[in-house]
């Protein structure tokens, strides 16, 4: 598993470095507004800037990524977890480069 920003554009990319043939791909994208408020309410974190915050939340956004790759609405941590587990074990979440 990895965790970490790996825009769509990059997955094939992606999957040449790391050797695989295919990936389960998810995209957590919750408002802008709340994306804000996450980067304004680190502490410790590098990355603090708002207008980048801005750039890469419309950078997914508008991404050429079909619908069930994505999770955009709100909800609270264990609801998130069991709806992408359930993405996943259905084969939704496959990605092939």
């Amino acid at each position: 598993m990895y965790d970490g920003v790996v825009g769509p554009w990059y997955l094939t990319a992606f999957a040449t470095a790391t050797g695989l043939d295919h990936l389960s791909y998810a995209v957590l994208l919750p408002s802008e507004r709340e994306c804000l408020q996450r980067v304004a309410g680190r502490s410790g974190h590098g990355f603090t800037d708002p207008d980048a915050t801005r750039r890469m939340h419309r950078q997914f956004a508008d991404a050429d990524l079909e619908p069930r790759h994505v999770f955009s609405e709100p909800t609270e941590p264990a609801a998130l977890a069991r709806a992408i587990r359930q993405r996943w074990e259905a084969g939704a979440l496959r990605y092939r480069p």
